[in-house]
């Protein structure tokens, strides 16, 4: 669960008094007013570590800001005093004292109630390597003893129990990616390219029966992200459009969720968007859509693509067996500061599986990644070789890992995702499986 403004200022705080943590989250970069808090804490504290009281000037403009905000809300606060029984007050207290006297100037949101997901065991259940795993889904009607998914541009099977991997044979494609289970488990559709076309295809369990479902009219056309209706009648699918765009080469335009009936018939386009997936009633889809800036949103609409509405920042949408949760992955940004280094900004990129609960719009996070050890003593080697600057510096980084591709067992508490580990080695890919609690 995202920490409110004022969890996130005593976190700073303890971080402050901590000599043993180096580096420390700065918090949402555009939030100013949280920015002026962690600056007044830090005021406080080289003021305690200088053994010396705030200067007159300091504490007149606290004094007065206490005074606006309790006269503009009636407040029956006492007021405030920096020393208590000729002491002064531990950091923490003088800042959490002081700091909450102006906390509603700063639009503070009260606490969020508890959430009614939660993780309560993540383990790996297979260890790629070097290749990365993508479209991973468990098969229906196997509970989670089965998992496909597909890696190196083929299609693969996996047997949970005693890890055995098995592949399907490419038969004249030059790939196969992206597949997905029809409801019973009897067929599976998937994005493939061969004699010069990417479309759409489904084929037995077993590997027979192939069947061409989508045929793009052009090599500038590709089809995608097939995902089948409940009633196994339907699929999804996103198209993507490919054209040559000089001095710059090739640009991807228009991305659009159409539908198709699983014998080849009926194809339709939907809405604007991509990465589409049917509600488990049939009744809504929901899908991604790219805004102008480059943000992704997941957003949702009936089954014939009206009443469309956005929902939240992310991609990746997956839905629970039963309607309740939508799993997505969701982008983060964070600067994060070192206490040697105040002129180094490390601005480090993560990717989160979250869970959207469509009955009260409640977001959780599932895996929230974080700044590796590894790459702290990296940077840190970097700060040490660089010349020293007046000007902030910036340095670009990962998390410890990226996690993507979320989808749900039919149990409803369990979730399948990929994870790409960032190993002094290179990336390492692994199929993680979460277990929840869900109230």
């Amino acid at each position: 669960m995202a920490l409110n403004k004022e969890e996130m200022l005593s976190d700073y705080i303890d971080w402050l008094n901590d000599e043993r943590q180096d580096i420390h989250p700065m918090g949402i970069t555009a939030d100013k007013d949280l920015e002026k808090m962690f600056e007044t804490a830090e005021m406080i504290h080289s003021m305690e570590l200088e053994q010396s009281e705030p200067s007159q000037a300091f504490m007149d403009r606290v004094s007065k800001r206490i005074r606006e905000e309790e006269a503009a809300q009636k407040s029956k606060k006492k007021s405030f005093s920096w020393k208590t029984a000729g002491k002064w007050l531990p950091l923490g207290a003088a800042a959490v004292v002081a700091l909450s006297l102006l906390w509603n100037a700063f639009g503070a949101t009260p606490p969020a109630g508890a959430s009614d997901i939660s993780v309560v065991e993540i383990k790996t259940i297979a260890d790629l390597r070097e290749s990365a795993a993508l479209a991973p889904s468990y098969r229906p009607g196997m509970g989670r003893e089965e998992v496909i998914y597909s890696k190196d541009d083929q299609i693969w099977r996996l047997q949970t129990e005693n890890g055995e991997k098995t592949v399907f044979p490419l038969n004249n494609f030059q790939y196969m990616h992206d597949p997905a289970w029809s409801p019973d488990g009897k067929r599976l559709a998937f994005a493939g390219y061969k004699n010069g076309k990417e479309g759409i295809w489904i084929m037995n369990a077993d590997g027979t029966v192939l069947q061409q479902v989508t045929d793009p009219p052009s090599n500038e056309e590709f089809h995608e992200h097939p995902n089948w209706s409940p009633d196994g009648e339907t699929l999804l699918f996103s198209k993507l459009g490919e054209k040559i765009v000089e001095p710059h080469g090739a640009k991807v335009v228009g991305n659009e969720v159409w539908k198709v009936n699983a014998d080849g018939s009926g194809l339709k386009k939907i809405t604007q968007g991509g990465s589409p997936v049917w509600s488990p009633l049939g009744d809504k889809i929901a899908f991604t859509r790219t805004s102008a800036e480059g943000e992704t949103f997941i957003w949702l609409a009936d089954s014939d693509g009206s009443n469309a509405e956005k929902l939240t920042e992310g991609s990746e949408p997956s839905w629970s067996p039963d309607g309740r949760f939508i799993a997505f992955v969701q982008k983060r940004e964070e600067n994060l500061k070192l206490k040697d280094a105040p002129s180094a900004i490390i601005q480090a990129t993560y990717r989160d599986v979250m869970a959207l609960d469509t009955t009260n719009g409640q977001i959780t996070t599932l895996t929230k990644n974080e700044f590796s050890k590894r790459q702290l003593k990296e940077v840190k080697k970097q700060v040490e070789n660089q010349t020293p600057s007046t000007s902030p510096i910036k340095y670009m980084v990962s998390g410890k890992f990226d996690d993507g591709m979320p989808t749900w067992a039919k149990d409803g508490k369990h979730i399948l995702l990929t994870r790409n580990e960032n190993t002094e080695e290179g990336s390492h890919f692994r199929l993680i499986e979460l277990t929840l609690t869900i109230k």
